[in-house]
């Protein structure tokens, strides 16, 4: 697992250096809780959204069990030409110090989104792939007008689609997207152009390549230091569905990444998506602000008040069991057959 750690370049070194070797930067998104979706009433409208963009397999966040000093190995090096050609080698990364290269294609089975047969077929080919701003029938300004209540005004990325929205579940769905496929938390505060662009794809009910969205958004991630290792989840199921790990003697302690969070009635509580009456969750009013500012002064002591013990609750549990420390140290793997 040493081995892991060196780079013959000096810039991937640099970069694996500089990301703290502790599991606050490295997450693993969300799981989707649907009997949450089902007290809201919002199950089959949030489905029917990542139906329409062919994303059904976010919803399959497991918990493959990687260790951060992984996560680190393979956020440095992963490298994505961005091209729409799926038959182009354009991604590279390396994994256990081996120097893996693909084709969208290949990702995109490896990942288990689809069949070979599938991935070649007309179905999937046919599907959208691109980034929002060389699409030529995306305007920024209308897919805002369109998705959002009237008072909202012009489009910027200061503004949150997920308060202006004029659908609730919509709300709910950009946060899913945001966890488990953009890797940001944000936007709750400002709305980025490809969150724009999914939400609008999506009412349009056109299939996006989501081999395509995953390959952009791990480089994203790669290409830019200062970002979070948050699509953890992403490498874990590529480890699960490709890898066969053999755990050699001589073990060392490795810090392994956090299970991912629930995507359930508590979340959408502290996102401010939802609202607790009597005990029931309710959706605010479209056009409302997500907290009342009332409701904000009076309480804002006590939630950060709660919210410090709560990690400091975690903090002393994680010290006490040790759950976050793994024996594996040196490992061989090979490819999985198939």
């Amino acid at each position: 697992m040493e081995e892991m750690k060196l780079f013959d370049s000096k810039e991937l070194q640099k970069v694996f250096d500089s990301k703290d070797e502790g599991s606050k930067q490295v997450k693993r998104g969300k799981v989707l809780h649907i009997p949450s979706l089902d007290e809201l009433g919002a199950r089959e409208q949030f489905l029917s959204y990542l139906h329409a963009l062919g994303f059904e397999w976010l919803l399959e966040n497991g918990n493959p069990n990687i260790s951060v000093r992984l996560a680190k190995e393979f956020f440095t090096t992963f490298r994505f030409r961005v091209t729409t050609d799926l038959d182009e080698v354009s991604i590279s990364f390396r994994l256990f110090e081996w120097e893996i290269s693909m084709n969208l294609i290949e990702l995109t089975v490896r990942l288990g989104m689809c069949s070979l047969e599938e991935a070649i077929g007309s179905e999937w080919r046919n599907r959208e792939r691109g980034i929002p701003r060389r699409h030529v029938g995306f305007e920024p300004q209308e897919a805002w007008e369109e998705l959002t209540h009237p008072a909202s005004g012009e489009f910027a990325s200061t503004l949150s689609c997920s308060i202006h929205s004029n659908n609730p579940i919509q709300r709910l769905v950009q946060f899913h997207l945001d966890f488990n496929l953009l890797g940001q938390s944000n936007s709750a505060v400002r709305t980025s152009m490809t969150e724009l662009y999914l939400l609008w794809y999506a009412k349009r009910g056109r299939k996006l390549h989501l081999g395509f969205w995953t390959a952009y958004q791990c480089h994203l991630i790669a290409t830019h230091p200062a970002r979070n290792l948050t699509l953890c989840h992403i490498l874990g199921v590529f480890v699960r569905n490709n890898i066969i790990i053999t755990e050699a003697e001589g073990l060392s302690p490795q810090i392994m990444v956090d299970p991912p969070g629930l995507f359930d009635t508590p979340f959408f509580v502290r996102t401010n998506a939802v609202y607790m009456r009597q005990g029931v969750p309710h959706f605010y009013a479209m056009g409302e602000e997500a907290i009342p500012t009332g409701r904000t002064t009076a309480s804002q002591g006590t939630q950060d008040q709660e919210q410090r013990q709560e990690r400091l609750e975690k903090a002393v549990e994680e010290l006490a069991s040790g759950r976050k420390v793994s024996t594996r140290s040196r490992t061989k793997w090979s490819w999985r057959p198939g």
